[in-house]
Formats: C-alpha cells, structure tokens, sequence
C-alpha cells in the first residue's frame, strides 16, 4: 500500500468485511480492503484494527503482527449516537509520520425517528458557518 490514508465503509460493523471508498483522494468504487491491499502481510492488521475502531468508536494505533509497520485508524461518526460510518486507515513503517489525513465527514437517516444526522467534518466540507451548525436536521430537511 502507498503511503495513503484508506477510507473504508463499516457499513455492516464487524460482521461484513469493509469496502475502500477511496485511496487518498481518489475515489474507488466500493472494492475490497483485500483488493487494494493484495497479499500483503498487514491486511489482517488493517482488518482487526479498524474492527476495533467500529467497537470501541475511538482512534487506534497500534503495531502489525510483523512490529515493523504500524496502523493508525480514525472513526468517522455522523452523530454521537450514530454507529461508526466509516473509518480512515494508515499503514506505515514505524519512524514514518503519516501524510495528513483527507478531509472526509459522515451522515446518517434514521428511518424510524425521522431525521438526518451530519458530521461537523461533514458540514465543514458543505462550507457551512459554524454558527449555523446543527447536527441533526428533519428528514424533510434534506429535500429542502
């Protein structure tokens, strides 16, 4: 893997494998963690380390298996209350600083209560003012 940042859907938790929604700043079509990592000897790192992050809803850095690699991982939350959208994964080797991280943002519908929930990542991508900040809107909001 190149020294970028992944950003992956936990979509289905811990239960389904994630998708890469895009490498750096280049999106990708949904494709296998597996696909862009290949047969390299931290994919299970990468794997287990963002299933961590899904549970715990907390960053992570922590060594590979090999302890030459390290794998730093950030949750991307919609709401507080919301699950774990998706989840921005680093590899590198251990002296490495990472790049920093593409700006990405989360939201989420809620079928059932009726609402929308955003990001502050995300309403700062929207270029919304922070004074005019709600994180969680009507449903009918977003047809507005």
């Amino acid at each position: 893997m190149a020294a970028d940042w992944l950003l992956v859907e936990t979509f289905g938790g811990v239960r389904q494998e994630p998708t890469v929604l895009a490498v750096g700043n280049n999106p990708k079509n949904m494709v296998s963690v597996r696909s862009v990592l290949g047969r390299r000897p931290f994919l299970p790192d990468v794997l287990g380390t963002t299933a961590r992050v899904v549970v715990g809803r907390e960053p992570v850095e922590a060594r590979t298996t090999t302890g030459r690699r390290r794998v730093i991982a950030y949750p991307l939350l919609a709401h507080s209350g919301d699950p774990v959208h998706g989840v921005q994964v680093w590899v590198g080797p251990l002296g490495e600083e990472p790049p920093p991280r593409p700006s990405a943002g989360a939201w989420h519908i809620n079928l059932a209560r009726h609402v929308s929930s955003r990001s502050d990542d995300l309403l700062r991508l929207y270029g919304t003012r922070a004074d005019r900040w709600r994180n969680e809107h009507d449903l009918a909001e977003l047809f507005a």
